[in-house]
C-alpha cells in the first residue's frame, strides 16, 4: 500500500506543534528554574548580611538573640527554597527529554514523507 503523502503531511504538522509545545514548556521551566536558584542565593545573601551584623562589634544582646530566632526560619526557608529549585531542574530535565522526543518525532516524520515522495505512484513499499 502505497503511504499516502496528505496523511503524512498531517502527521508531520501535529509533530510540529507538538515539538513547538515542547520547546514552550521547556522556555517556562528555564524561567522557573532561573526564579528558584535567583531565590535561594537572596535567602543565602540575607544570611550572610544578618550573620555579619549579628556578630558586629556593635550588635546588643537583643539584635544577637533576634538574630538566632530569625536564623532558625531563615534556614527553613533556605531549605524549602533548594527543594523548589531542585523540583524546578527535575521538571527542566523532564522538559528537554520530552522535546528531544518531539524533535525525533518530527525527524521521523520528515523521513517517512521523503520516502512517499520517492516512491512512484502505484509502487508499494
Amino acid at each position: 500500500m502505497p503511504l499516502d503523502r496528505a496523511k503524512l503531511l498531517a502527521e508531520l504538522n501535529r509533530r510540529r506543534a507538538a515539538e513547538a509545545r515542547a520547546r514552550r514548556e521547556l522556555a517556562e521551566c528555564l524561567i522557573a528554574e532561573a526564579a528558584a536558584e535567583r531565590l535561594v542565593r537572596r535567602r543565602e545573601e540575607a544570611i550572610a548580611r544578618e550573620t555579619e551584623a549579628a556578630t558586629s562589634p556593635g550588635a546588643g544582646d537583643t539584635a544577637v538573640e533576634a538574630f538566632g530566632t530569625w536564623l532558625r526560619q531563615a534556614r527553613r526557608n533556605v531549605t524549602l527554597a533548594h527543594n523548589a529549585w531542585d523540583r524546578a531542574c527535575v521538571e527542566t530535565t523532564r522538559a528537554r527529554a520530552t522535546l528531544a522526543a518531539a524533535r525525533a518525532a518530527v525527524a521521523a516524520a520528515d523521513i517517512m514523507l521523503a520516502g512517499a515522495t520517492d516512491q512512484s505512484p502505484g509502487i508499494t513499499g
